[in-house]
């Protein structure tokens, strides 16, 4: 892996750690006609799936403040009433050429010779910025210094990190409308993220765009991960007490953002979550190189409260929603 896609990879990690802890994407309850959507290979089509077994979806396994938990966790949502299948989609990523690299290179009025770095990926660069482009990955970045300036309000910053890869030619046709996830007055930079209209309730570092921006909406920084998306098959969903017993046995990775104080001295966290709601969310699962899928998750939310009292804090709790695939990534 270079240095640049290296870098590109741990900004993802690094934004989505942010995101998760600014509340993640927006995770829908699916209907109980959205449950099973109508296919062109008729009523059947839940009996034809991709594989035998999918690949294990990529689930965090550890909270991003390094505490572990004891928690009596409790819910009260009704189970039975969970939809029972849910769409499984199919990633394609589209292979990187010289062609593809000059082009973006010509929109963005960066010169000079396209550099093939071998194993499909290129990268071109001049003063006005350099860019680095492989199957997964376009990344650009610039050392040029913005104008002076504040940064942008969150929505002109959302306008001008779209307008910019619309000039670039990078905005995907199935990106949302954006929103900005990171800001940072001490830095002065803002950073807004694209996500897919479909599937709704993302977890996963990609499908994603990033835009830094510096004051006047000045563009530093860019990473666009987005393969093509297509629906493949419906999949049935693993029973949902299961799921559950999952959470209340402590195997579940909870997402839930502490202040100080609140775990003991060896990190440890005590108290009671009650679960009030559960939604369907997809996140990513497959080898990078191979075959790669959004495949649905489960989210439990509800309340966390202290052992010892006091204010509660958001939880969340992610489990495997696919029947036959394996074991979480670790």
């Amino acid at each position: 892996m270079t240095e640049t896609s290296w870098k590109a990879q741990r900004l993802i990690w690094i934004v989505l750690a942010a995101f998760l802890a600014l509340g993640g994407g927006s995770p829908v309850v699916l209907a109980q006609d959205e449950a099973t959507p109508e296919s062109e290979e008729g009523p059947d089509a839940s009996q034809s799936e991709l594989a035998s077994e999918l690949p294990p979806p990529d689930l965090p396994t550890s909270n991003v403040q390094g505490y572990t938990f004891e928690l009596n966790s409790t819910t009260t949502v009704d189970l039975a009433a969970v939809p029972r299948e849910a769409v499984v989609y199919a990633l394609n990523w589209r292979e990187a050429s010289a062609s593809r690299t000059e082009r973006i290179a010509n929109n963005l009025g960066i010169t000079g010779e396209v550099n093939d770095r071998g194993n499909g990926t290129f990268d071109i660069g001049d003063e006005n910025g350099e860019i680095f482009v492989s199957s997964d990955l376009v990344q650009f970045f610039t050392t040029a210094t913005p104008d002076g300036g504040d940064l942008p309000g969150d929505e002109d910053a959302i306008t001008f990190a779209r307008d910019w890869l619309r000039t670039a030619g990078l905005l995907p046709n199935s990106a949302d409308d954006g929103r900005v996830i990171a800001r940072s007055e001490e830095t002065q930079r803002v950073v807004v993220q694209f996500l897919p209209l479909e599937p709704q309730g993302l977890i996963a570092a990609y499908p994603s765009v990033l835009v830094t921006e510096g004051p006047g909406g000045f563009v530093v920084e860019s990473s666009i991960r987005w393969p093509s998306i297509e629906r493949a098959d419906l999949y049935q969903l693993r029973d949902a007490n299961e799921a559950w017993q999952e959470i209340a046995s402590g195997q579940a990775f909870l997402d839930l953002q502490l202040p100080e104080g609140i775990a003991d001295e060896n990190g440890v966290v005590r108290g009671d979550a009650t679960y009030s709601r559960i939604d369907i969310g997809y996140t990513t699962a497959g080898l990078p190189g191979g075959s790669q899928y959004l495949v649905p998750i489960y989210i439990f939310s509800g309340r966390f409260t202290p052992a010892d009292g006091g204010e509660s804090y958001r939880i969340r709790a992610f489990v495997s929603g696919v029947a036959n695939a394996g074991a979480p990534v670790g």
